[in-house]
């Protein structure tokens, strides 16, 4: 029951947790274990010793219970895309419940009638089998009353699975009510130029407003996919140490720390011509134009360029017609290189353009604008991206529908998109 409530939390971060969601889910589950019951005596013949059958049962319920960690996030990148309404939207619900419980799930509704094997068919081991079930009862509610109430509310739901799979309890270290409303640190930790904000229930979410120590489970690589999931506003006992003092030479961009980005590629297939108003506090040398290629994406822009603000004019030696980008589309971050270009301190946008027919960009709702990550603006030396009430008018996130041309447009529906076009300088 561990694994149960485990991969019931685990799905509802992808299929949601409504009422028809979560009756797929438990569907999928006693459905599973119906088959595996019903398989057990059709596909394993009798001669089979079965505690050695119940040993492989087991020994595969924990395998799978471990992948089932790093394959729903996997599942839940290509579901997204497709999530949808009605009765499609509930069969591909289905789908995805049916993928990720009915193995093993089936793995553990064979257990019971494998042990039922080992029972001699008199009086006797017929008691026997009354105690096995009652056993199989208790450690059912034992689990549900463990995960619930311990193993998710203190530690995680990795750390959950691996006590189900293993019995092993010992972990990284993990403090839990650190960073949350009543903890030692729901107000944030302020050091110099550092800042470490406080969980979503704390008294300084602003500017993310979520969990704080996030984890991923879904690779070893640290840089594949970003950490999006949190728990009880734990503190990992992570740390680092800055110099407020660049090295010579150092570039800045706004995003150098995203590598993969939360969501989805944008079904639109229009063109635009996509911004980011950024402003120089000191003159810098231009070195490249960023644009985040979404996965999925088969595209990339035709032409990129910085325009100034005060004049809605393209700055000299920007406006590339036909940009080599550093990757393919799809791939992620792709830049566009500059050399001898010198940007003076002053407001400018930097933008991309691409005429339409594809979908090519990604766009993040409710970022500069509605109290979103970038509502009090970004900074990065030099380099300070404002939100929507410090940009100039109209907004922060803006687009030109159609053509090339000074974007100008603001979606106020969108609370302050963000398109994900940034720029790299290095002070002159």
């Amino acid at each position: 029951m561990i694994y149960e409530i485990v991969w019931l939390q685990l799905l509802q971060l992808v299929i949601g947790s409504s009422a028809v969601s979560l009756g797929l889910l438990l569907g999928s589950f006693m459905g599973g274990m119906c088959l595996g019951s019903l398989a057990l005596a059709r596909l394993v013949p009798p001669r089979a010793h079965p505690l050695r059958v119940y040993a492989l049962l087991e020994l595969g319920i924990g395998a799978l219970g471990v992948m089932t960690l790093f394959v729903v996030p996997s599942v839940g990148r290509l579901y997204g895309p497709h999530a949808g309404h009605g009765l499609a939207g509930i069969l591909l619900r289905g789908a995805v419940g049916a993928v990720c419980l009915l193995p093993p799930a089936a793995l553990m509704g064979a257990t019971f009638p494998a042990v039922a094997r080992w029972v001699e068919t008199t009086p006797h081991g017929v008691r026997w089998l009354g105690f096995f079930y009652g056993a199989n009862i208790a450690g059912a509610v034992l689990g549900c009353l463990l995960a619930g109430f311990y193993l998710l509310r203190v530690h995680d739901m990795a750390f959950a699975t691996y006590v189900a799979a293993t019995g092993f309890t010992g972990s990284f270290p993990d403090t839990n009510s650190q960073f949350g409303s009543g903890g030692p640190y729901s107000a944030g930790i302020v050091n110099g130029p550092l800042t470490a904000y406080s969980d979503a229930s704390g008294s300084n979410p602003s500017p993310f407003k979520t969990a704080q120590a996030v984890f991923s489970v879904a690779s070893s690589d640290p840089t594949a996919f970003a950490p999006v999931y949190g728990s009880s506003a734990c503190n990992f006992w992570m740390d680092l140490l800055v110099d407020t003092s660049p090295p010579a030479g150092a570039s800045y961009r706004l995003w150098p720390s995203y590598p993969t980005l939360p969501g989805h590629l944008d079904s639109d297939t229009a063109g635009y011509t996509l911004a980011t108003e950024f402003q120089l506090s000191k003159s810098c040398t231009l070195d490249n134009i960023w644009f985040y290629s979404a996965s999925g994406a088969s595209v990339l822009p035709t032409r990129c360029a910085i325009w100034s603000v005060s004049s809605q004019s393209v700055v000299a030696g920007t406006d590339n017609t036909s940009p080599s980008w550093s990757g393919a589309a799809g791939s992620g971050w792709v830049a566009c290189s500059y050399s001898g270009v010198t940007l003076p301190a002053g407001d400018y946008k930097v933008a991309v353009f691409y005429g339409g027919g594809a979908e090519w960009y990604q766009a993040t709702t409710s970022y500069w604008g509605g109290g979103g990550v970038g509502a009090s603006g970004i900074t990065n030396g030099p380099v300070t991206a404002p939100g929507t009430s410090g940009a100039t008018s109209p907004g922060q996130g803006t687009y030109n529908k159609g053509s090339w041309a000074y974007p100008q447009t603001y979606d106020s529906a969108g609370s302050g998109e963000n398109y994900w076009v940034d720029v790299e300088v290095t002070p002159s």
